[in-house]
């Protein structure tokens, strides 16, 4: 899958929050993209756009419709800056989101240092 997502131009998270599973959802896609420096466009759902806004990977659609996603993808591929800017911080972004300091907190949290 990762070698398909390095490749792709944009990377869409469009699910609904339509149960609390969805709305507290953060799908390993939007690591996925962020990990192949690959944009994001999403909807609202909390967790995913906390994570989008945070690092400024990407667009967060507030109106989902079919027209609105596909006003919304042409708005983005027609703004180059915008899209090399968001690659830009996928890059930096994916130095903090990774599992490598998760970990770290992890330990903390279990307390798995041993002690």
């Amino acid at each position: 899958m990762m070698n398909y997502t390095f490749y792709a131009d944009l990377g869409l998270t469009l699910d609904k929050p339509t149960n609390l599973n969805y709305r507290f959802s953060l799908p390993n896609k939007v690591f996925d993209y962020m990990h192949a420096e690959t944009p994001i466009l999403a909807t609202s759902i909390l967790e995913v756009k906390n994570i989008v806004e945070k690092h400024k990977i990407g667009v967060v659609i507030q109106n989902f419709s079919s027209k609105n996603l596909a006003e919304m993808i042409n708005e983005i591929f027609e703004n180059e800056n915008l899209l090399l800017e968001m690659k830009k911080n996928c890059k930096k972004a994916k130095l903090l989101e990774n599992w490598k300091n998760e970990e770290v907190v992890l330990n903390q949290i279990y307390n798995f240092d041993g002690k």
